[in-house]
């Protein structure tokens, strides 16, 4: 909604600004928000959104794409995408699909050692996948505390702190990545 009230804020009145995401609580959110007849919004994925945007509505003169994980998402415990919140593995960024925790029981450990490596470069991908399969799992803060604690100690403590919590935020990248088809 703020890229959207800046636009309309900058074009002139005969301009159209078309919000466009496949977070459902994103379009109500702009669309109670912005109360401007020349704005309109589409839910669904990037290109297939944009596909519809240009048979309802013809040529653009412009295109912002403001993509990937919003602060409302992540603010958002139920939503699942953040490690500062428990809440359930859900990441989906629309409201049909897998989620996270699906994702994590439908893969063996090597899958999901490869799924770490391919989505997010992590180095200790077999180690924390084999240590997530072992484990009963059903929130964020479960799979914090695995990723974490799976992580082997080698440092001075606080350094030990930090390799932890890049690990966390790279698993919960990789997942969101998969979940969402973010790479297509």
């Amino acid at each position: 909604g703020g890229h959207s009230s800046l636009l309309l804020d900058k074009v002139g009145e005969k301009a159209k600004v078309i919000g466009l995401d496949r977070d459902r609580d994103a379009i109500q959110a702009a669309s109670a928000r912005i109360r401007d007849a020349r704005f309109s919004t589409i839910e669904g994925v990037f290109d297939e959104g944009l596909q519809r945007a240009f048979q309802e509505h013809g040529k653009f003169t412009g295109v912002l794409m403001d993509l990937g994980v919003s602060s409302h998402q992540i603010d958002d415990a139920e939503r699942g995408f953040s490690t500062r919140f428990d809440g359930p593995l859900d990441m989906r960024m629309g409201a049909s699909g897998k989620t996270a925790l699906d994702l994590i029981n439908d893969l063996d450990a090597k899958g999901l050692a490869r799924l770490l490596r391919q989505n997010a470069d992590e180095p200790h991908a077999s180690r924390i996948a084999k240590a997530v399969k072992s484990a009963s799992l059903t929130t964020t803060s479960d799979l914090a505390s695995i990723v974490s604690e799976s992580i082997p100690k080698t440092s001075p403590p606080h350094l030990d702190a930090k390799r932890r919590s890049k690990a966390v935020a790279r698993v919960f990248q990789a997942l969101r990545i998969e979940v969402n088809d973010e790479l297509g």
